[in-house]
């Protein structure tokens, strides 16, 4: 990631890891179209720092914004965990608090007698009924397997977008309200034999209203030891 000049670059589009993905394959996508089939985009406002704000500047009121104006302009980038982590939303003139969302509690699980738990994120200071929840979690450890409504109900697609802790490998987005998310605890083939402890997340975002928040899950793994 690096500083775009911004007095002479106004937009920098670039495509996702998953939008390279399926233009490196022609352009085919999973329901048999052709072409990327863009549907929606997101603006953000990552790089400002509002506090630079400055009604006391003695030039006068054109004045106030000019250090915010002035500020460097970080490139896109085709991680959606880098950047728009500070999305801009359009909300009625009366609004006086943000949404923020409920619901996220941190879960303890293991891969004996405790392998699946069920997340369900609400909102408050509104809802998230048109877009739903953008819902991302390490496939390394995790599995979505299904919610309420049923799976053929809803609008779901799946993203690869990497593979650690901190950019959680699968991204599945939900165009309904109401859903519940069920996982799984997932056992990597790598692990050794004995009790391992791994910390991983899940991480919630409305798509509407806003609001994010990352879910800790801690993960017990108790592997048999070969003729124990």
């Amino acid at each position: 990631m690096g500083y775009l000049n911004n007095a002479s670059v106004t937009v920098d589009a670039i495509l996702t890891t998953k939008g390279r993905e399926i233009l490196s394959k022609g352009g085919n996508m999973a329901d048999g179209t052709v072409g990327l089939n863009i549907k929606y985009f997101a603006l953000g406002d990552d790089e400002v720092n509002y506090d630079l704000w400055n009604p006391a500047n003695p030039l006068g009121s054109d004045y106030y914004g000019i250090i915010i104006e002035n500020m460097p302009v970080l490139e896109a980038s085709p991680i959606p965990e880098q950047n728009l982590k500070s999305k801009l939303l359009t909300l009625t003139k009366d609004t006086k608090t943000l949404a923020f969302l409920t619901n996220i509690q941190q879960q303890t699980l293991n891969n004996t007698n405790n392998k699946q738990f069920t997340l369900t994120p609400s909102v408050s200071n509104g809802n998230n009924n048109t877009l739903g929840y953008n819902v991302s979690y390490d496939k390394r450890y995790l599995r979505f397997i299904g919610g309420t409504p049923a799976l053929s109900n809803q609008t779901i697609s799946t993203s690869a977008i990497g593979d650690s802790v901190t950019s959680p490998s699968n991204t599945d987005i939900i165009t309904r309200t109401g859903l519940t998310f069920r996982f799984e605890v997932v056992v990597p083939a790598t692990l050794p034999a004995g009790t391992t402890t791994v910390n991983t997340q899940i991480i919630v975002e409305g798509n509407e209203l806003g609001g994010r928040s990352s879910v800790p899950v801690n993960i017990t793994y108790t592997i048999a030891i070969q003729g124990a």
